[in-house]
């Protein structure tokens, strides 16, 4: 702190530059010296590399904390498809930290930001997990499922396809757990047909 702010920026700036060239040092190091230097760019590039290296590994948290630094330095002039991605992908991070709250945020603003880029099939999907997300945190079963159905309702009136085909067969495995949730066998073993049918007519054992 002795240091005046703009020589401890250019430091920073140094550090972020060479530093991940030393024993033990990464993009997580990297990326926090060129936020603290001012360099929203390169703080993006070097802390959205690390989340994902994070994220192939399992390391949620670490890749949760370093998305949220990529999100934050986000140029507002990224397409909203390549916006859409990072938050999608920063949404799974939270979520599997039970952020949810964080996650929850991200969630809908990716979905957003998908329906900005004209990919409503994968805002739908996204929307979705953002409703289960919800049902972890307790909202009443009611609320959720009759998202869950009218997202089901507009992909009714999407062009077929194999996409829309398997998020359809999702929504209604989600729709089959709220039933369950709610003690509801008959209206569930109607959903688990319909994910049968989905999984055949996609040729998905997964699903069948």
């Amino acid at each position: 702190r002795s240091v005046k702010v703009g020589d401890r920026r250019r430091y920073h700036a140094r550090a972020g530059e060479f530093g991940s060239r030393l024993v033990g040092q990464s993009e997580i190091h990297a990326s926090a010296h060129f936020e603290r230097a001012g360099m929203h760019r390169e703080a993006f590039t070097a802390a959205l590399s690390g989340a994902r290296d994070a994220a192939r590994m399992s390391l949620h948290r670490e890749a949760h904390d370093l998305f949220r630094r990529a999100v934050v330095h986000m140029s507002p002039d990224l397409p909203s498809l390549e916006r859409a991605s990072i938050l999608e992908e920063a949404f799974y991070e939270a979520y599997a930290i039970e952020e949810n709250g964080v996650a929850d945020e991200l969630g809908r603003r990716s979905a957003a930001a998908y329906r900005a880029a004209g990919e409503v099939v994968k805002a739908i999907s996204v929307a979705a997990s953002v409703e289960m997300l919800t049902r972890r945190s307790g909202r009443p079963s009611s609320e959720w499922m009759a998202a869950i159905a009218a997202l089901l309702a507009e992909l009714d009136g999407l062009p077929g396809s194999r996409e829309v085909d398997q998020i359809r067969t999702e929504l209604e495995y989600f729709l089959a757990a709220g039933h369950l949730d709610r003690r509801e066998i008959g209206a569930a073993r109607a959903s688990i047909a319909t994910i049968r049918a989905g999984g055949e007519r996609l040729d998905d054992p997964e699903w069948t």
